[in-house]
């Protein structure tokens, strides 16, 4: 681990502040719990203007892809924010070498997940009859995507990111790119790197409803669905909005079946998940 001051290293050549927590395992509980329960899906978006958006107005079953959920953990895990394009993977391979391949290894499982849902989806919008089994396909291109790339401070994460779809894929290829190194082509209306068809983004992007100018082609391939967009502006008005977080909570509190369930053994004593939003004021 590299020091950069005396708050801040670097792992895997990525900042890192120092004087991380490790949380109980009562309170894990209850996160996971939280995670896998997917209550913090809604069906509608954050914004009522979002319906009238062609890219945003339907509820799709993918575009979910390296969400982070941010919870304060003292005096119990209180919810935050859900980031819709988290970084920080790389803290997560640096740990044990068990580790490393586990977190490598549901990186790429989760690439190919989003991959399949997608053209699943894209293929019965379409009332399309297709022969070839989903579970197969695979990108042949995969674009991790973000403004001025170079200059993120997880630009070194993203290149690692590239390399381990590579090498756990041998048949996609993976780029690290900006917006403008993307060109739609206005014949078959894909986004194209040089001569190159990409298949997938996964976006890095905080523009999240894809408003600005310098995103309108990754838009246009997104809305007639030549390109695999992950995580979606669809799933960020859904989930990731902050006003999302008050309605999360409300959805909480009116499911007495969420609050009864149990996903532990009988000896759990977790507490009512009521309690782990702590909504901020908007």
């Amino acid at each position: 681990m590299e020091e950069v001051d005396n708050k801040v290293s670097k792992v895997n050549n990525i900042p890192f502040r120092e004087g991380t927590d490790f949380i109980n395992e009562e309170s894990w509980k209850e996160i996971y719990k939280f995670i896998k329960s997917e209550i913090w899906k809604l069906k509608e978006p954050a914004l009522e203007e979002d319906m009238e958006d062609d890219l945003l107005k339907e509820d799709i079953p993918f575009g979910t892809f390296m969400m982070g959920f941010d919870f304060h953990i003292s005096n119990g895990p209180k919810l935050i924010e859900i980031n819709n394009n988290a970084g920080g993977l790389s803290v997560g391979l640096s740990y044990s070498k068990m580790n490393h391949t586990f977190v490598k290894n549901q990186f790429v499982r989760g690439i190919l997940k989003e991959y399949r849902e997608a053209m699943k989806y894209f293929s019965k919008k379409k009332n399309e009859e297709i022969n070839q089994d989903f579970d197969e396909m695979k990108p042949k291109t995969v674009a991790i995507v973000d403004d001025n790339v170079t200059d993120q401070i997880f630009y070194q994460e993203m290149v690692m990111l590239a390399k381990i779809i590579k090498e756990k894929e041998e048949t996609i290829d993976a780029y690290v790119l900006s917006p403008e190194d993307l060109v739609m082509n206005e014949e078959d209306n894909s986004l194209y790197y040089n001569e190159t068809k990409i298949d997938m983004i996964y976006n890095r992007m905080c523009d999240f409803r894809l408003v600005e100018e310098n995103h309108q082609h990754i838009r246009k391939a997104a809305l007639v669905e030549t390109v695999v967009l992950t995580p979606h502006p669809n799933t960020y008005t859904r989930i990731s909005d902050k006003r999302n977080l008050s309605k999360i909570r409300e959805k909480i509190e009116a499911s007495k079946e969420y609050n009864k369930s149990n996903v532990f053994d009988k000896n759990c004593k977790c507490t009512s998940l009521k309690k782990i939003l702590s909504v901020p004021s908007l």
